[in-house]
Formats: C-alpha cells, structure tokens, sequence
C-alpha cells in the first residue's frame, strides 16, 4: 500500500510530467504496463474494428479499460528496443489457470497470470526501467514456454526487437 502524500505529489504521474492522476488503480496500472510510444491499440469489443492510433495510450485509455468501456493494446517494445513487460499468451481456453499458477510458482518464475478475456491467459513478466533489451527477453520467455510444456506456436510478445517507423510493434 502505498502511503499518503501531499496532493502536489500525488496528482502527478511520476513517469508522465504534468499528467494529473484521477485514480490510485489507474496510476499502479500504467506503471505496470509500459509501453511503447510509438502506438497503441484499441478493441471496442463485439463486431467493432480495431484500430492501431500512431500515439501513445493516454490516462484516459487506461481508465476506459479498467472500467470495461476499451480493449486497450499496448505494444510492448519501445522505441530503443526495450521493454518493460513481456507476455506469453495462451489462447488455450481450456487451459486450467490454477494448474498453470502452480507451475509458475513450483518453478519460481517471476511471472503473473491474467485471464484473458476469451478464457485463455496471458502469463506476464514486469521488469523495472531501464527495462530489458526485447530480443532478450523473448528468448528467456520462449525458454519458459517450453519448459512449462506449451505449444511451439505459442505467441510471445513483444515480438519484434525494437519498434521501426513501419513497423510498431504488435499488440
């Protein structure tokens, strides 16, 4: 739990200079999910279109997701090629969380399982800044896809090395 502070200090993101904080969650999420820049995706849900705004996910973004109003799609790799949050991402809906959980943490990996939305899950690793390079980090998450017995198809994001000016990143 993080302690109080004065409101001048509070209403700031610490990362993002001059953008106000509307909700504590809202903050902790941003900070966890970092990424890049360059772009971020958007899901409106049902039949809607996706799109990919050449901009990075505002405060606003995140508070639309965590309120269930957005998919938001944040690409993990950043601009010089780092990342702060890597994923494996198990389509698998019938893939027993509980059992996953269990292998993770027997094995002692530093990583977080999230449900996906679809039922499947997307095993998460979080890294402080300066964060790690992405080509790095997609081989140890390839290494511990394997090694917690998935599929060889199994996606891993970030997918690129660096982000380029055609290219993004996927989200």
């Amino acid at each position: 739990m993080k302690k109080s502070t004065p409101s001048t200090e509070r209403d700031h993101h610490p990362g993002r200079p001059g953008v106000a904080a509307r909700d504590q969650g809202t903050i902790t999420f941003e900070e966890l999910f970092v990424g890049g820049d360059q772009a971020h995706g958007c899901d409106p849900g049902g039949k809607k279109k996706m799109w990919t705004p050449s901009t990075p996910a505002t405060p606003a973004d995140y508070q639309k997701h965590l309120a269930g109003g957005l998919g938001l799609g944040l690409i993990p790799v950043r601009r010089d090629g780092t990342c702060r949050f890597a994923a494996i991402d198990i389509d698998d809906h019938n893939v027993d969380h509980a059992k996953l959980f269990a292998e993770v943490k027997r094995r002692r990996m530093p990583l977080a399982i999230f449900r996906s939305k679809s039922g499947g899950a997307n095993v998460t690793l979080f890294m402080k800044e300066p964060g790690r390079p992405a080509k790095e980090v997609r081989v140890l998450l390839r290494r511990w896809a394997t090694s917690l017995g998935l599929p060889t198809d199994t996606e891993i994001f970030p997918k690129q090395d660096a982000a380029g000016a055609k290219n993004p990143g996927n989200w």
